[in-house]
């Protein structure tokens, strides 16, 4: 299961009701992609990872990282190739880096009684180069 970490006092049976929700799946690994039997894909180019950023609305919230997407969209060329090799570096290996399997989650609250768990559902915040 995963851990949560929460910022505020949450209405008594909050914390149960939200882990519930997100209860992993027993039978998924930790970090691994999953297997498939695609065929082998061309390394990503530059363009490919300029774009994707590029895509990523911009005003999204930032996941745990705190990193900006204004940020991201910023960077240079020797930057965007860094990270076009971090891209391919993980779809080789199969592993999903740690960090990027951190949310923040944020309650929405919407009408209706506010005590009632289902009625402010969680939105998780991602890390956004996880996004690419």
């Amino acid at each position: 299961m995963p851990h949560f970490q929460f910022s505020v006092n949450l209405p008594k049976g909050r914390k149960e009701y939200t882990e519930d929700l997100y209860k992993r799946d027993p039978n998924m690994t930790s970090n691994k992609l999953e297997e498939n039997n695609y065929e082998k894909v061309p390394p990503l180019t530059n363009s490919e990872v300029r774009k994707a950023i590029n895509e990523i609305a911009s005003g999204k919230s930032p996941g745990a990282d705190e990193i900006p997407i204004v940020l991201l969209k910023d960077v240079d060329d020797e930057m965007i190739t860094t990270m076009t090799a971090v891209s391919d570096a993980i779809w080789d290996k199969g592993t999903w880096p740690k960090g990027w399997k951190q949310s923040i989650y944020v309650l929405l609250p919407k009408k209706g009684d506010p005590r009632i768990c289902s009625n402010n559902p969680t939105i998780a915040l991602i890390s956004h180069a996880s996004k690419i």
